[in-house]
């Protein structure tokens, strides 16, 4: 597995602005979207939870034939590449895109072969002339709790000047208390509200700790909601509505 020197991006919709009220959804989908089922099953997800923004973890693509869902514009963030596949975090919107910054984490994971950990922060264009920043976190895991935090103060220090309003969403790999405890901490001090999800049993949970979460400021909510996959993948994914304040 190699540190990846590729990036992919398709942008169609440069000319659309995000819509007054938009959702968002959010999905770990831990490499299991080449498989044949995966588009039929978007399809209907998407029909009952409309989405202008789609963000994956765990992404499995190729250069060759990038992989997209059918009528969004993307961009992918990379955290591992080998011959044939690329692996990583990929935002998706019926929008602009207008600045694109793909990150690796710092530090490497400790189990198997190490590999950083990729987000995604991304900025588009809203009707009321401001633009929203989405940042798409797959978080760093099996690393010590210090370098945990580290990861954190990186991101804040990349988000910090941005005054806007903004939407944190992914896997955050808070698994425990001492983890979850400095993720509140760092959303508290960037004035981030956590979307509280209906059906709440359906997110991952370990030690009783969710991992998968959204994050908003700027913004008032509308719904948010947890969706029941099966076994997809080892994640269910999370849905949330907006409208602009």
């Amino acid at each position: 597995m190699l540190k990846p020197t590729a990036s992919l991006q398709t942008l169609a919709h440069q000319g659309h602005l995000l819509e007054n009220e938009f959702g968002i959804f959010c999905w770990n989908i831990h490499k299991e979207n080449l498989k044949s089922s995966f588009e039929a099953m978007m399809h209907q997800l998407l029909h009952h939870y409309p989405s202008n923004l789609l963000l994956f973890q765990e992404i499995k693509t190729s250069l060759q034939h990038p992989f997209n869902v059918k009528g969004y514009s993307f961009a992918f963030s990379a955290n591992i590449q080998t011959k044939k596949f690329l692996y990583g975090v990929m935002t998706m919107g019926r929008t602009s895109f207008e600045k694109i910054t793909p990150l690796l984490t710092l530090n490497r994971e400790a189990a198997g072969i190490a590999t950083h950990k990729s987000l995604l922060i991304t900025t588009h264009k809203l009707p009321n002339a401001k633009q929203l920043l989405v940042v798409n976190v797959h978080a760093i895991n099996f690393v010590p709790l210090t370098t945990f935090i580290h990861e954190l103060h990186r991101l804040k220090h990349e988000l910090g000047t941005y005054k806007g309003p903004m939407i944190l969403a992914g896997d955050f790999n808070n698994w425990n208390r001492k983890r979850h405890w400095h993720l509140e901490r760092f959303c508290s001090e960037l004035s981030l509200q956590k979307a509280e999800m209906k059906d709440e049993q359906h997110i991952k949970k370990i030690n009783f700790q969710h991992l998968d979460h959204i994050f908003y400021r700027g913004l008032k909510l509308i719904d948010a909601t947890a969706i029941n996959t099966g076994k997809f993948s080892d994640h269910n994914p999370i849905y949330a509505k907006f409208t602009l304040t």
